[in-house]
């Protein structure tokens, strides 16, 4: 399989929330919804002082990654890989 990894610059929200939410609820058991994580409600402008990635395979998100600023540091948030891609090199 090749992964291709993308900055990600707007355009597939639900595809992304629909991947994080899957790994949240469905893997780890937790109930959250888009609307207690209102940085995928808009990607890009949750992002945009940081960046944010995501993996693809025949065009299907696979994997997500984000990176906030704060000052001089970072903090990366919404690290997912969906579980058919786990330890599948991305």
């Amino acid at each position: 399989m090749r992964y291709a990894i993308e900055r990600y610059f707007g355009g597939r929200d639900g595809e992304v929330a629909d991947l994080v939410l899957s790994i949240q609820n469905g893997e780890a058991g937790l109930t959250l919804t888009v609307d207690e994580q209102p940085d995928l409600l808009d990607i890009k402008a949750s992002y945009d002082r940081g960046g944010f990635w995501v993996a693809t395979l025949d065009g299907k998100i696979v994997g997500t990654i984000g990176l906030l600023r704060y000052a001089k540091r970072g903090a990366l948030k919404k690290f997912f890989v969906a579980k058919d891609h786990k330890g599948g090199g991305i």
